[in-house]
């Protein structure tokens, strides 16, 4: 064999292997056993599952507790009460008392409210308790100022208790003082206001005799402007006592208080005939020891309705 032809076959052998080892690549490659080339971009990473949250129901809202004021049937025996309530002190005289319905009301001054809530309707005095009425009742008028139907003055906290008590039995009808919140919730009539009618002090003169009017004596009851509850003299005249023994205000709401079991002053409401109409406004407070006697103290009364427990009255000191 010569040189040339021994080449040539050489050549043919090398080529031969070259495509063999081409054909094998190509089918490692189609099959993925031989690496991917690299990339200079990876691949993002899959997303971490979530855990599962529990799944949260919205809370169904209470509706709101009704107090027993606000009861149907609360409201429908409050409705079914008469309006006024007449007690008869006999000898043709009489003593009015007006319905008192059941409800709240923020007591107390302005930035220093607390709320009050009067569970059940009472009646109150119409007006002040007169002298005519308290005389048939004690037999004996201790007034300054004379005149049947002028508020009667001079009156101690323990002799107003006295003719509530004797009231009481000629009538049958529980008679009391008013508690003081009992007193500054009617004297609002549900009102916001400095007075009941309203901010304006100079509308005073229409529903009260004061220092302005007041001529430095008593007027007969029931000549000014009533509020919108139908009570006369609410302001002015004579300072009226309450059943409470004198306390700082609770500092949240409360129902039905009846203020400290002891104490040694009482509150006063409603100022007085010869003071000015800041005494008047319906916040205002005053007190006085259960045996002050002044001219410009009297009292006006209230009954509970019939499904009204009366609170028992504080203990004198």
């Amino acid at each position: 064999m010569n040189l040339s032809r021994w080449m040539l076959r050489v050549g043919v052998a090398v080529i031969g292997m070259a495509v063999g080892a081409s054909a094998v690549l190509a089918e490692e490659v189609k099959a993925g056993s031989a690496p991917a080339p690299a990339t200079d971009v990876k691949a993002p990473a899959a997303p971490k599952a979530e855990a599962a949250k529990p799944e949260v129901k919205a809370e169904a809202k209470k509706p709101a507790e009704k107090t027993k004021a606000e009861s149907p049937a609360a409201k429908a025996a409050e409705a079914s009460l008469p309006h006024e309530k007449v007690l008869d002190l006999g000898n043709k005289i009489t003593l009015k008392l007006v319905l008192i319905p059941a409800g709240k009301c923020m007591m107390g001054e302005v930035n220093r409210q607390h709320e009050v809530t009067i569970s059940k309707p009472f009646y109150m005095g119409a007006t002040e308790v007169t002298q005519e009425q308290y005389e048939l009742i004690l037999g004996a008028n201790p007034s300054k100022f004379k005149g049947p139907t002028n508020p009667v003055e001079m009156v101690t906290w323990d002799e107003a208790t006295q003719c509530c008590k004797k009231a009481s039995e000629k009538t049958g009808q529980a008679v009391r003082l008013p508690t003081e919140s009992e007193w500054e919730y009617a004297a609002r009539a549900g009102a916001t206001t400095t007075y009941a009618f309203g901010n304006d002090g100079k509308d005073l003169g229409e529903y009260a005799w004061f220092a302005d009017n007041g001529q430095n004596t008593t007027h007969p009851v029931g000549q000014k402007k009533p509020s919108a509850w139908g009570l006369y003299d609410i302001y002015g005249n004579v300072w009226e006592l309450c059943s409470d023994w004198e306390a700082d205000y609770p500092s949240g709401p409360v129902t039905d208080p009846t203020g400290p079991a002891t104490g040694s002053r009482h509150a006063l409401r409603g100022g007085a005939y010869d003071l000015n109409g800041g005494a008047c406004r319906t916040s205002h407070r005053n007190s006085a020891a259960p045996g002050d006697r002044l001219p410009r103290i009297g009292f006006r009364v209230v009954v509970p309705t019939a499904a009204t427990a009366a609170p028992a009255a504080p203990a004198a000191k």
